[in-house]
């Protein structure tokens, strides 16, 4: 393993799930004594916010042409530059395309991160090309099996790890008796489910319940659920803070009394993982 460098791609470097996960793995790795980075393809910040890349994540950019002929054409390129290496495509649904046409030297390994039906498309479009595919929870290996039983031999689980804060991180102050909430996402309905947070603020009022919300993250429907909340933002109960990078979410989530998801999926998004472990540690 140490004689390989892995590489992990993604398009472009924003707040979400996938790209923690992925800059916590390349951390391990570095730990370990493996060579380690993520390679950003694609240059346009499409309908996210950039944030600012972690300091102690190597990464750089893909020196590639026009179009997406072209990023597939320089990824190869580059992969095989820097071969034997193993390839983690990640979410980078447009350029893990060259999974198809790399030499044997480079070992493609596919990570379906959630049940999203994106992630079930990807390994159908390219599992066959992948030297194993990576499921980060057992019922979503069960349904990549059972979708596509000629790739069985290739799956495994493994689950998503989180990086734990200090115990004695300094805790954000709040009102007595006050329920701290944190929501950290990528701010769309499809598959987060962001529009629920509006019912979950109108309860809270209705029963008299003290209680704030912080909403990390943007997206495509971040005005539409502004627009909403807007009662409750000139209320002080929700506070939109942006797309924050990893260490400053971690930092306010970590003082929060919750966090709440409203997804319904198959795997545990980051955020809870995170707060799940913290607690078990503070226990």
């Amino acid at each position: 393993m140490r004689n390989y460098r892995v590489i992990l791609t993604t398009p472009y470097w924003h707040l979400n799930g996938v790209n923690t996960v992925s800059a916590s793995l390349v951390r391990g790795l570095r730990a370990a004594g493996v060579e380690a980075g993520i390679l950003l393809t694609d240059r346009s910040p499409r309908e996210l916010s950039a944030v600012a890349r972690p300091a102690d994540v190597p990464m750089r950019e893909l020196a590639s042409g026009f179009g997406i002929r072209g990023r597939i054409r320089a990824l190869a390129r580059d992969l095989a530059a820097h071969a034997p290496c193993i390839y983690l495509p990640g979410y980078d649904y447009a350029c893990s395309g060259v999974s198809g046409i790399l030499p044997p030297e480079v070992v493609a390994v596919g990570v379906v991160h959630s049940d999203d039906p994106l992630h079930y498309t990807h390994v159908e479009r390219l599992g066959r090309f992948w030297n194993a595919i990576v499921c980060v929870s057992g019922a979503i290996e069960q349904q990549v099996a059972a979708r596509f039983p000629a790739l069985r031999d290739r799956l495994g689980t493994i689950h998503n790890g989180v990086d734990l804060p200090p115990d004695d991180r300094p805790r954000a102050p709040r009102a007595e008796g006050e329920l701290e909430i944190v929501f950290a996402s990528r701010i769309v309905q499809v598959q987060k489910r962001v529009f629920d947070l509006v019912p979950l603020l109108d309860e809270l009022e209705k029963r008299a319940v003290r209680a704030h919300l912080t909403v990390l993250g943007d997206g495509a429907d971040l005005a539409s659920l502004r627009s909403r909340a807007r009662h409750h933002e000139q209320a002080g109960r929700v506070r939109f803070a942006g797309a924050l990078p990893h260490t400053a979410a971690s930092s306010i989530s970590s003082g929060r009394t919750c966090s709440y998801s409203p997804r319904i999926s198959r795997g545990c998004p980051s955020a809870c993982s995170r707060r799940w472990r913290a607690a078990a540690c503070r226990s």
